[in-house]
Parts: structure tokens; sequence; C-alpha cells
């Protein structure tokens, strides 16, 4: 698709924006209206933001209140705009800001309340000319949008950027993920090479799913490191190189408020009548705090790679999953169907970990639907199976 000459003026006009906005419903008769009124280009357009626009409500709801358009990929890889405003935070701020690799441009949007100006770049001249257009709306002057690689503009500019940030393509050449930095586009450890200058004040975006230990061998072995959880969840690891970094590693856990956790944060530990199987957040998991914390002295580990512990007392939410244990035991099936049974317990979500057996298979053999009040855990123990019927803790 080319976004040129009336189209790109289409993108602004309020009828064509209407269209599109007020009718989420996609029905081939409507596309074939949209096709008729604005041309095949910008019909098939149109009827492309009507299957991403109630997706972007809840990921990026200013972009979506100021009606705002997006190409399918660039959504997809798009930060959310909680996690855009929480990051932002980190930043430094300062006059000026070069970002290696725009996107949609969330990121740029929300730094661009702490930089006077920031230089975009992007290869996809049409999705320049949208984001262009959406900052348009959102009133977002400061962000200049330049339709370049990032290593053309290093190795043209002469001018030095108070902060560099980075967000690299991590899909190879067949489009499938990975974590291998040689095919990253563009290539993070060649362009380190070529401009160390850069690393005076770098954010690197890596994938929620990069080795910690991978940025110490690969980027630096005292890169600061950021992993960012989001409603319990990690979202992405971020990676800082500055003359100050010292190998720091925290949690952002961003809910209604934003809480940074690192292994020397004292948690607020509430004692509990009941008692309480808790499931880690992904984060804590993947930042091994939980090895390095008191955490793991107030609540016994109940399996042997310590992703669920079990005890009389209480976290702050941030920190992860807690139910109430109504019942628990060892062995297989029928002793649990008695017992949900006996706690009348018809629906309940299943959860394994460390077992043998799939959730899906479990749920078929005891005949559950799904439920977010109770769940089922499934685990291995010094090689017994054991579980736990367990109700949401209501704070």
């Amino acid at each position: 698709m080319q976004i040129s000459g009336e189209n790109i003026k289409l993108l602004q006009e309020t009828s064509f924006v209407k269209d599109i906005y007020i009718n989420h419903t996609h029905d081939l008769r409507a596309q074939t209206k949209l096709e008729k009124t604005y041309g095949k280009s910008m019909g098939r357009f149109a009827t492309m933001q009507r299957k991403i626009i109630p997706k972007a409500l809840k990921k990026i709801p200013t972009w979506h209140k100021h009606q705002c358009f997006y190409l399918p990929k660039s959504y997809e890889q798009s930060t959310s705009e909680a996690v855009a405003m929480a990051k932002k935070e980190l930043f430094k701020g300062g006059d000026n800001l070069l970002s290696l690799t725009g996107g949609l441009g969330v990121d740029d949007w929300a730094l661009s309340k702490k930089y006077k100006e920031i230089i975009s770049l992007d290869t996809n001249e049409d999705l320049n000319i949208i984001v262009r257009s959406n900052y348009d709306k959102l009133g977002t002057s400061s962000v200049n949008r330049v339709h370049s690689s990032a290593e053309d503009f290093l190795a043209s500019t002469g001018i030095s950027f108070d902060t560099y940030y980075i967000d690299p393509d991590r899909r190879d050449e067949k489009g499938v993920k990975g974590l291998d930095a040689t095919v990253f586009s563009p290539n993070i450890l060649s362009i380190l090479e070529t401009h160390p200058e850069i690393k005076k004040d770098l954010w690197i975006k890596l994938s929620p799913a990069t080795d910690l230990t991978w940025i110490r061998e690969n980027i630096h072995p005292n890169s600061d490191v950021y992993i960012i959880d989001y409603q319990q969840e990690v979202k992405e690891v971020l990676c800082h190189l500055s003359p100050s970094q010292n190998g720091l590693l925290e949690i952002i856990s961003i809910h209604t408020e934003t809480h940074r956790i690192n292994k020397n944060t004292e948690a607020l530990i509430t004692p509990t009548e009941s008692e309480i199987l808790w499931e880690p957040s992904s984060s804590l998991i993947k930042s091994n705090f939980l090895h390095s914390s008191k955490l793991g002295l107030v609540l016994k580990p109940c399996n042997e790679n310590k992703t669920l512990f079990c005890g009389a007392s209480l976290l702050p939410k941030w920190y992860g999953k807690f139910w109430v244990i109504l019942e628990k035991g060892k062995g297989g099936m029928k002793q649990l169907k008695k017992e949900l049974t006996k706690l009348g317990i018809l629906n309940a979500s299943v959860t394994c970990k460390t077992y043998p057996l799939k959730p899906a298979e479990i749920m078929k053999k005891l005949k559950l639907k799904e439920s977010s009040r109770h769940q089922i855990y499934f685990t291995t123990h010094q090689g017994v199976k054991e579980w736990f019927i367990v109700e949401r803790f209501q704070r």
C-alpha cells in the first residue's frame, strides 16, 4: 500500500475518520462500500483499521480517543500506553533524543514530554505518513519523523544527542521472533561497535524473553537492566548504557501505581489467619530476586523450581497472585474429585507447575469449566505430585 497525494489528506478528513471510528463492524458489504467511497487502496486501509481499533482502545487509549490510525505490524510491536508512560520516568530528559527505530511511535510520544526535540527514524514511509498524521491529532509537535535507517542516519549526522533509544525488530527473514542479536534489525551489536559514542546515554528495548545473562555477556557486563512488568506479565526488558551504570537490576511493576523493586527492597509482609498460596509474578522469577531476598524465608517453596510458595503471610499484590488454600493433597484425581464435591466447586481453572499433564487434559478429566474465582494448582514437590484447591484472596 502507498499513501500519497490526496490519500494523505484523507487521514485527517472528518468524514473518513468517522466512517471508520463510528462503525467498527467489519463485513464484506462494509468493505465494498468503503472501497467505492474512498478507492480500493484506502478502502482496504479503512477495513484494516476496523480490525485494530477495538484492541487499540485498551492498549493505547489516548490514541484511540484522538482517532489515530495504525499498520498491523507496527501496532502489534508497539508499546502499550501504560508501559510507555511509566518507562519515560526512567529517562533523564534533555534537549534532544534520537529514536533509532520509531515504529508506531508510542514510546516517542511519551518521551516527547521529557525532551524538547526527538528525531525518530523509520524506513517505512507509509508508516511515517501515518505517524505524522497521528502526532498532529495528538498535538505532538516536538517529534520529527525522518525516513531513514539507523545505520544511514548515524553515519551521516553531525548532531550529538543527549539520549539514544533503540527498539530493534527481533524477527528473522521468515518473520519468526528470536533472540539472536545478529538478525535484529538494526543490528545492535554492529551499531555499538561502529558508533560507541551513543553509549553515553543509550536505552535498548529487548524482548521479555531475553536472558539477562545474554545482556551481560553481549551488551555490557555492567549495564543497568529494568524488567518492565505490566499487570503481572513481563512486557519488555530495558537495558541502559551510560557512564554511571553499575549493573543495577530492577523490576518496574505497573498496576494502578508504579512500583520499583530490587533485591534489597523490603516488602510489606502481613500475617494472615488463612494459609496462602503465592504464585510469584513472572518478573520476580526472571529477576532471580527470590533466591537473593528474604521472601523465601517467609513463604516456603512448594515445588523444586520455586514458582509456588505457601505460608500464613501476604505480600503486596504487585508481587504476584495470592490465593487462600481451601484444600491440598497428593496423588491422583480420585481424592481431588471428592474434595471438589465436598467444597461444592463445579468450575475452576487449572494451572500446572512442573507437572506432567497439561491444564486442558486435567480440565477434561475433571469435567471443569473456566472460573476466575477458584483455581487448582498441580505441581511436583520432592518427586511427589501435589495439588491445591484455592480461592482468590479478597483484599
